[in-house]
Formats: structure tokens, sequence, C-alpha cells
């Protein structure tokens, strides 16, 4: 058994915890819950081992940032 293979439960509930966050970008009401969300990205990606993972705010929704440079020879993923 490989170890995605193993860490699968715990991998599916952390996309349950963060599809629970009401992050609906276009109602003002949910302001709090998008940063709830972003910050939740933010710390997944930490977790998974990227460097410099962090929040970029500004007047409109939170971004978030972070990068691993482990293969300089490889594509760059933005999303």
């Amino acid at each position: 058994m490989n170890y995605y293979q193993q860490h699968h439960d715990e991998y599916l509930e952390g996309l349950k915890t963060f599809l629970r966050i009401p992050s609906i970008s276009t109602l003002s009401e949910h302001k709090s819950d998008i940063h709830k969300a972003a910050e939740f990205v933010r710390n997944e990606l930490e977790r998974a081992g990227l460097e410099r993972a962090e929040l970029i705010e500004g007047e409109g929704n939170p971004l978030v940032y972070a990068e691993w440079l482990g293969a300089p020879e490889k594509t760059t993923l933005v999303l």
C-alpha cells in the first residue's frame, strides 16, 4: 500500500472540511468565510511542504501564494 492509499481517509476529510466553508465570493456576507478558506488552503500547502505559503491581502479577496523550487527545470503552475 502506498502513501496516498494509507492517507486516503485523511485527505478526503480535509477536502470535505474545505468544501463545507461557504466561501461564495460574490456574497459579501461570506467575506470572513472567504478568508477562512484562503487560510485553509495556505495551511494545507504548508503541510504539503511548499515554501513561503502566505496570504496576500488587498482590496478584494485574499490570494494564496506558495512556492516550491525543488525542481527548477519543471513548469510553473499558477492557480
